[in-house]
């Protein structure tokens, strides 16, 4: 009986720990996605914060533009993150995206700062 019993739940708890690990799998791709792009971008808040000349109108625009849109764009699904304890991650996901939408480089960089080590 009790053989029989056990049997006739595996493949519910087989089906369970999958969506788990695949939940879990997402998360992290998100989470990875967002991080590389923090890293790239924060080069250029960097740039901008210390008033360096740029080289041509392009890059002016490439790094005042483009380096806000890009963020946002990318850090967007960390907002939208599942589970009790991501509730900072959230938060610091969404004050960072409003930082990028006023344009406050300073304000990106020091958000990154806080939001970097809770993503890796």
């Amino acid at each position: 009986m009790g053989s029989s019993f056990v049997s006739f739940f595996t493949p519910l708890t087989d089906r369970l720990w999958a969506a788990y690990f695949t939940s879990r799998e997402a998360e992290r791709e998100i989470c990875n996605a967002a991080l590389e792009r923090m890293r790239d971008e924060s080069r250029n808040f960097e740039h901008i914060v210390a008033n360096k000349p740029y080289k041509n109108p392009e890059h002016r625009k490439a790094v005042e533009q483009s380096s806000f849109v890009l963020l946002s764009k990318d850090v967007k699904p960390v907002t939208e993150l599942a589970g009790v304890w991501n509730f900072r991650i959230r938060r610091d996901a969404r004050k960072l995206i409003d930082l990028a939408d006023q344009r406050d480089a300073a304000g990106v960089l020091a958000v990154i700062a806080q939001l970097e080590p809770r993503l890796k």
